[in-house]
C-alpha cells in the first residue's frame, strides 16, 4: 500500500464525515438563526396587533359614546314643537 493508497483511505474514512458533520452543524445553525429570527418577528407582530386591538377598543368606545350624543341631539331636535 503507498501513501496515496492510504490518503485516499483517510479521506473517505475520516475526511469526509468530517466535511459532513460540519456541513450538517452548520445547516442546523442557520436555521435555528431563522426559526429565531420568525419567533422575534412573530412576537413583534402580535404586539402590535395587540396594540391596534387596544386602540380600535378604545375608538370604538368613543364612537359608541359620540352614536349616543348624537341620538339624544336627534331626539332633542324632534321633540321641539314647530
Amino acid at each position: 500500500m503507498n501513501n496515496s493508497d492510504l490518503a485516499t483511505i483517510l479521506l473517505f474514512t475520516v475526511g469526509i464525515p468530517i466535511i459532513m458533520s460540519i456541513s450538517a452543524w452548520a445547516a442546523v445553525q442557520i436555521s435555528n438563526n431563522r426559526s429565531k429570527a420568525r419567533t422575534e418577528a412573530d412576537k413583534q407582530l402580535a404586539e402590535a396587533l395587540h396594540q391596534s386591538s387596544e386602540v380600535n377598543v378604545r375608538l370604538l368606545e368613543r364612537l359608541t359614546e359620540i352614536d349616543g350624543r348624537l341620538k339624544s341631539v336627534e331626539t332633542t331636535l324632534t321633540d321641539i314643537p314647530s
